[in-house]
């Protein structure tokens, strides 16, 4: 296995790809995709993790820093932050098939990175497959709360002996209040509005691969089993589609279990991908 640093996208972006050892070109190379301002490592390390398991399977992966996050440069333009990421993976899988001779992919991220990934996957018809992890949805459903609520007494011991941090929520909210003030009409998205049945029909199309992974207790789980579910199932061939749950775990897999739990559920499904034709 041979890691190595690489600049993409016209110098500006960087990377860092790891190659196994041995011909890995009969497979799809694996791009991982920031998640928010999270760097190329993944929450956790985790991108580095699995990237290196999967080099143990004869895999390449190329885990990314879109513009203005970790290493790589921002970039000036009129384009919202969802077009500037779709363009950053487009860039990088370019650079794989021109420099290394790459020509399927599969997209991994987590949270926002999982929707830049569908968004990619939509309008790109080398994405072979997608690991889509805690994708959220347009709302946080309150359900998700009152589960929280419940599951947590800490939280109604804290609000009835007044711990609760009111002074940084409340500074947090003025914050984010005044930026959207700031930004107007203009304001940059990472959750655009999507048409999700024409996307998912791309997909079909294609006969794109689909692994999705949530956390029981993650905000998005609830608008999977709410609305994303009933479309895949309607849309997407049940032998695209695989859906994990990783239970006990939060968002950014904070505990060891739950980033065992994800390694082991990637490299479970990467392996049934070794005997596909790409």
């Amino acid at each position: 296995m041979r890691e190595q640093v690489a600049e993409f996208g016209h110098g500006s972006s960087l990377g860092v790809i790891t190659e196994p050892d041995g011909d890995w070109r009969s497979r799809p190379a694996f791009v991982f995709l920031s998640s928010g301002i999270l760097h190329r490592v993944g929450p956790n390390r985790l991108h580095v993790s699995i990237a290196r398991d999967l080099a143990k399977l004869g895999f390449l992966s190329f885990r990314i820093d879109f513009s203005g996050i970790g290493d790589s440069a921002a970039v000036s333009g009129n384009a919202s932050i969802a077009e500037r990421w779709v363009a950053d993976t487009r860039q990088a899988m370019d650079y794989l098939r021109e420099q290394l001779g790459a020509k399927r992919f599969v997209l991994v991220g987590n949270c926002s990175g999982a929707a830049i990934a569908g968004l990619t996957a939509d309008v790109d018809p080398r994405v072979a497959g997608t690991v889509l992890i805690n994708l959220q949805g347009p709302s946080i459903y309150l359900r998700y709360y009152l589960k929280l609520a419940c599951r947590t007494p800490a939280i109604w011991l804290r609000l009835l002996k007044g711990r609760a941090r009111y002074g940084e929520a409340l500074a947090a909210l003025k914050g984010y209040l005044a930026s959207l003030r700031r930004q107007g009409d203009q304001a940059d998205t990472i959750s655009p509005e999507v048409d999700v049945d024409a996307a998912l029909r791309n997909m079909a199309q294609r006969r794109t691969k689909m692994l999705i992974v949530y956390c029981a207790w993650d905000a998005g789980f609830d608008y999977y089993r709410v609305d994303l579910k009933r479309k895949i199932e309607e849309i997407m061939p049940a032998e695209l589609v695989r859906l994990e749950i990783i239970e006990g775990v939060d968002h950014d897999f904070k505990l060891l279990r739950g980033q065992l739990d994800l390694r082991r559920v990637v490299l479970d499904w990467a392996g049934q991908l070794q005997s596909a034709a790409y």
